[in-house]
């Protein structure tokens, strides 16, 4: 009987072994980083990209946590809210 190992099997480990000791750390980091990322994909539908190429495909992410960001925030400010900060922002200068 032959064992086989991943070419990278020892970075595996490796990466194994920093989530085993730095546990807490990750359950935060799935809790806070991942929670968009799944509730575009599955609470928005968004299983797949639309678009083809690396930067069209960085537009409609970018779009994607745009609504996700602007949803949350009129979630959390209110609509009145929102709208009247937005109306009190001095323009950007470019």
């Amino acid at each position: 009987m032959e064992l086989f190992r991943h070419v990278d099997q020892d970075f595996l480990d490796t990466i194994d072994f920093g989530t085993e000791q730095n546990f807490g750390t990750y359950k935060q980091r799935q809790a806070i980083v991942e929670h968009p990322f799944g509730t575009i994909k599955r609470g928005w539908g968004a299983h797949f990209f639309l678009t083809k190429g690396k930067t069209s495909v960085s537009a409609e992410v970018s779009l994607s946590f745009l609504a996700y960001n602007m949803k949350r925030a009129m979630n959390i400010l209110g609509v009145r809210e929102m709208l009247e900060s937005l109306k009190n922002m001095k323009p950007a200068l470019v």
